[in-house]
Parts: C-alpha cells; structure tokens; sequence
C-alpha cells in the first residue's frame, strides 16, 4: 500500500493512501472539499425548498466558498435549471405556434 502527499486547490496538504488494486479508498476528512452525508442531506432538502433552494444555489455558486463540491454542485444545478426553463419556453412557443396557426387566431 502506498502513501503519498497531495496538496488541494488551498494548498493544504494531506496524505492519501491507495487501498488493494489501486482502489483509492481512502478518505480525509480534513480535507476541506468532503462533504459528510448529513452535509449532502441538508443541500437536498434546502434544494427542495422552492424559492430558498434557488438562492442558496445562487449564494453557493457564487461565493468565496472554501467548499468546491458544494460550489461546483450549485453550479451544475443552475445550469441545469436553466436548460429546463429555456426547454420549457421552447416548448411553449411551439405549442403556441402549433396553436396559432392550426386555428389561424
């Protein structure tokens, strides 16, 4: 098994260690970036929450966060958000279109 060094975008420094068949299976849970299950629970049901999900989704994006799983988590998930709304106005106007012209309003 072997151990190395690994400095993270903070540089803070910490070991990781390469399990059985190179298997990375170790986890540091000094390292700033790890986010615990509870962590991920309470990002989920914040998220789930309609108009506070979106601005702590706003507020993680776009922060000096020290988080960068959380950061870069907020930040897919407005993209996302944004590809469903412009999905979703798509949508619309073709249907309003389709509409339109199908009874020459």
């Amino acid at each position: 098994m072997e151990t190395w060094n690994v400095n993270n975008q903070n540089n803070n420094q910490y070991n990781v260690q390469e399990g059985p068949g190179g298997y990375d299976g170790y986890v540091n849970h000094r390292d700033p970036n790890f986010m615990r299950k509870r962590d991920w629970i309470l990002v989920l049901i914040l998220n789930a929450i309609p108009i506070v999900g979106f601005i702590m989704m706003l507020i993680w994006a776009f922060s000096s966060s020290d988080n960068m799983t959380r950061k870069n988590f907020a930040r897919a998930n407005l993209i996302m958000s944004l590809a469903y709304v412009a999905i979703v106005i798509i949508a619309y106007f073709g249907m309003f279109t389709l509409l339109y012209s199908a009874y020459n309003l």
